[in-house]
């Protein structure tokens, strides 16, 4: 169904519905089969780095701009807040955003410091700023050195760099990793479908030969694919990276495989910033790691 020179085609159902204007297509809403290839043949090279020199170089320094945004942040001053290890509102600090900002916006200063902008005042809003304060003054009495937050130089983009796209996919246990969360938590659930040619089609499911009339829409479940116990096992509920590791059945491996890359589609349609985002993916987990 998904096969380079699969006869299926788009359907008007699914891929014209994603149309953000009227009459307008782009490379996912085109159901013209020759339209289609023509536009990807277009973006494909920029997409794959081919002819965008600068993508990986371009994605590095977004990669560091997240990294440095996980590893400081201690809002900043080396120190949380506490909302998420507590995972609730501490002070109602979130609640507080709603009223003190309305009143800081609507009102001049003295009546703001009146409604709820003083630092000893009952409202949060003003309680977030005392403890901002606090923490500010805390830091400053810290060495800056060797830490990374807002009053320090980050190592991730100071340092030796984000690791390269051919360093990362060699790293065979990271690969892994990335291949099991995309099983287990695969980015689209949704059912991309595709209408069996006029002649209609044969199809095995369960062992079973079933016969598909030509014109009907068809679809992958891919929740159920990445969950099949069949391809991986009766522990699919089981977030296990070795799975891709130890498995020695080359032919099993490979089925494996094919299942997982589904997460992307096959030929003609599969998704053109596969390449992005597996690189992406592999330098985050990486320097995350």
């Amino acid at each position: 169904m998904r096969a380079a020179r699969s006869p299926y085609t788009r359907t008007k159902r699914f891929n014209q519905s994603t149309r953000l204007w009227q009459g307008k297509d782009h490379v996912f809403s085109l159901l013209s089969e020759e339209e289609h290839l023509a536009r990807r043949a277009r973006m494909a090279a920029g997409c794959s780095g081919k002819e965008n020199l600068s993508l990986e170089s371009s994605i590095d320094v977004h990669i560091e701009e997240r990294i440095a945004l996980i590893r400081s942040n201690n809002v900043g001053f080396g120190k949380p807040f506490g909302d998420v290890k507590a995972d609730r509102d501490l002070n109602d600090y979130l609640e507080a955003e709603e009223t003190g900002l309305a009143v800081l916006l609507q009102w001049p200063t003295p009546p703001a410091k009146v409604m709820g902008l003083s630092e000893k005042g009952l409202v949060s809003f003003g309680r977030m700023f005392a403890t901002a304060r606090e923490l500010v003054h805390d830091r400053l009495k810290r060495d800056t050195s060797g830490k990374s937050d807002m009053f320090a130089p980050s190592f991730a983009t100071r340092g030796g760099g984000i690791i390269s796209d051919a360093e990362a996919r060699n790293l065979t246990y990271m690969q892994a990793v990335i291949k099991e969360g995309m099983r287990v938590h695969p980015p689209v659930t949704t059912t991309i479908g595709k209408r069996v040619p006029d002649r209609g089609d044969t199809v095995v499911i369960n062992g079973k030969l079933v016969f598909l009339p030509g014109g009907v829409n068809d679809s992958q479940a891919t929740l159920a694919v990445q969950h099949n116990k069949r391809v991986f096992g009766e522990d699919v509920a089981d977030f296990r990276q070795e799975r891709w590791l130890l498995e020695k059945d080359e032919r099993k491996l490979a089925e494996m495989n094919r299942a997982n890359e589904l997460n992307f589609g096959y030929g003609r349609y599969q998704c053109l910033g596969k390449s992005i985002a597996m690189m992406e993916i592999g330098k985050t987990v990486f320097e995350v790691g």
